[in-house]
Formats: C-alpha cells, structure tokens, sequence
C-alpha cells in the first residue's frame, strides 16, 4: 500500500571496498494516530525499539511475544499454523506490512491486556467456514481485543473470518479504528462484551463492502 524496503549503499574506505551494515527503515512509522487514540499519553506502539522483519508466520509470532518495543515489518502473505490462530501481541509494539503484500491468511491477532500497539497496512483473512456463516463454533476474529489500551488500526483489510473482523472486548479503551477496508462477512465489528463498557473509540473513513452486521455494533455502551 503505503510502505518501502530500503537497503544501504556500500560504503567505500580505500584501499579496500566495504559493505556498510544492512540497515532497513520503515518509511511512515513515525505518523501518530488520531482520536481517541492520540490521548491517554497517546499511542505510538514500538517507537524507539529495534526493526525487525517478518518473512514467516513463526517469525510474526516469536515477534510480536518479545517484551521489548519493536517495529515488526510483515513481509509476505504469511499463512497461519494453526488455522485459526490469533497471534498474541505484547506491549509497544508497531506491526506494519511491507508494499502491499502484508498479510496474515488463515488467522488474526489478540490483544490481551496490552496497551500501546499499532497495527497499520496490514490484510487480514480466510478463516471462514462455509457450513458456519453466524461464526458460533469457532471465536476466530481478525482482531480481537481485550482489555487492551490505547490501539491504533489504520489502513488493512479484514476479509472472511470464521466470527468477527474486529472485536473490541471487555473495556478496551483509547482506540482509533481509521482507513479499513472491512469486507465480505456476516459481523463486521463489534464493541463491549462486558456489563458496563467504558470504551472510547474513534471509528473514521472506514469501508465496509458486502458485510451483514455490526457495521459497527456497540453493546451496553
């Protein structure tokens, strides 16, 4: 969509010709989210932190479980082992796609009890089971979040997933949902599960094309 991978030049010292280390930068990384988002200290997932690149689904995984804050490129459409499974993404943390090819097939994410992450130009699809349109014998999101603080979603694609495309559970609070293209799917996007939900999001100039439901839903709110 959005994002280059760029390499370093050579680094000349004579007499003799040295490579200079690789470096790889990660073009809009720095751009801050907006609404809700933007407040509670703001959200700027792994600013500071190392770059690193994802070329494999246990790569995206060993990633995103790390403590410290990172910058994790998705490089590829990575497939998920096992179907269905929500890759669980720690504090500071920013996950972007490279190009227009950063794709998770065959799983999601979860957010549990985290705060500060970006997620941005990213897709996100294909857990759906025909004999299941209503999404009830499997709680496979795109993105499901719970109790998770200060969540940027901007600019990905969420497509045919076995439940929702994004849920925002049990008092996720301080998240901007902004520039996504949600399509093809019975529950779009649900807020709350929860008695009394606090939640304050920011939900703006998102698509929604050929969805049934929860465009988006807020229950209890």
């Amino acid at each position: 969509m959005f994002f280059t991978k760029l390499g370093a030049a050579a680094l000349l010292l004579a007499p003799v010709a040295l490579a200079a280390p690789t470096t790889v930068s990660c073009a809009r990384c720095d751009e801050v989210a907006t609404g809700f988002a933007s407040l509670n200290g703001g959200t700027t997932g792994g600013k500071g932190g190392r770059i690193v690149t994802a070329t494999t689904h246990a790569d995206l995984v060993k990633y995103a479980a790390m403590e410290e804050p990172l910058i994790i490129r998705v490089d590829g459409a990575l497939t998920s082992e096992p179907r269905g499974f929500e890759i669980p993404i720690k504090s500071h943390k920013t996950i972007i796609g490279v190009g227009r090819n950063g794709a998770v097939v065959g799983g999601g994410f979860g957010i549990k009890n985290q705060k500060n992450i970006i997620l941005r130009n990213l897709e996100v699809r294909d857990t759906y089971i025909p004999e299941d349109y209503n999404g009830k014998s499997k709680d496979w999101d795109g993105i499901q979040v719970d109790t998770g603080v200060n969540i940027w979603i901007d600019h990905c694609k969420f497509a045919r997933m076995a439940d929702g495309l994004i849920d925002l559970r049990k008092d996720t609070d301080y998240v901007t949902v902004s520039n996504n293209l949600l399509s093809e799917h019975n529950k779009a996007f649900g807020i709350g599960w929860t008695d009394n939900v606090i939640s304050k999001v920011t939900i703006n100039d998102n698509f929604f094309n050929s969805t049934n439901q929860r465009g988006p839903s807020a229950d209890n709110l």
